[in-house]
């Protein structure tokens, strides 16, 4: 299996002429480079998305989405399905990241509606994983991972998640430029055994 980098874009490139600069400086900044063996994801916001299924021809790119509803279509305004995402362009989508956990309470089980309905359309969902500080200090870490794991992945048979890439960020690691402050080996590990269970 190749390796996979996947660039979550947030709530940034806000204007054409910035995407246009953007595709711009990839494409220099690849011109340059050889890519093997690695599949690049660029998760831009969703406006977005069509263009850069169109503009980005370079091989081992991929394009995916930020978030998907836990509907598949609906009353639910300003949400994105997973057959939108699909037919604009998307290959994978991002749930349970730690910014859509905070801000709009996403829970295991709206995930879990989620991956199902991402893999009925046929994206690759990468699912975000990992414990907040709070966990991390008081011991409850490993606890968090595996009832993240158990609810996110609860009815996903074998088959299902051969298709669905796990994504360990512990929440407490995130934005740090601190070396006190990333996953030992030891918690490293420790989430890739609890991904086994």
């Amino acid at each position: 299996m190749n390796k996979l980098v996947a660039a979550n874009i947030k709530m940034n490139i806000l204007t054409l002429a910035e995407r246009e600069r953007y595709f711009a400086s990839l494409k220099e900044e690849f011109r340059k480079r050889k890519v093997e063996n690695v599949e690049i994801v660029l998760c831009p916001p969703f406006v977005h998305v069509e263009s850069f299924k169109k503009n980005i021809k370079m091989k081992n790119f991929f394009v995916g989405v930020q978030n998907i509803f836990q509907e598949e279509k609906g009353p639910f305004t300003g949400e994105v399905s997973a057959p939108m995402a699909k037919s604009a362009g998307a290959d994978y989508v991002i749930l349970g990241h730690s910014d859509r956990r905070k801000y709009f309470h996403d829970t295991d089980e709206q995930i879990n509606r989620k991956i199902i309905l991402a893999l009925k359309s046929g994206l690759t969902p990468i699912v975000c994983i990992g414990e907040n500080a709070g966990e991390k200090k008081s011991g409850k870490g490993e606890e968090a991972v595996f009832r993240q794991l158990k609810g996110c992945f609860k009815n996903i048979n074998s088959v299902q998640m051969e298709k669905i890439i796990v994504c360990y960020e512990p929440v407490w690691a995130i934005s740090t430029n601190n070396p006190d402050h990333l996953p030992t080996s030891n918690e490293i590990m420790t989430a890739k055994l609890l991904m086994k269970k």
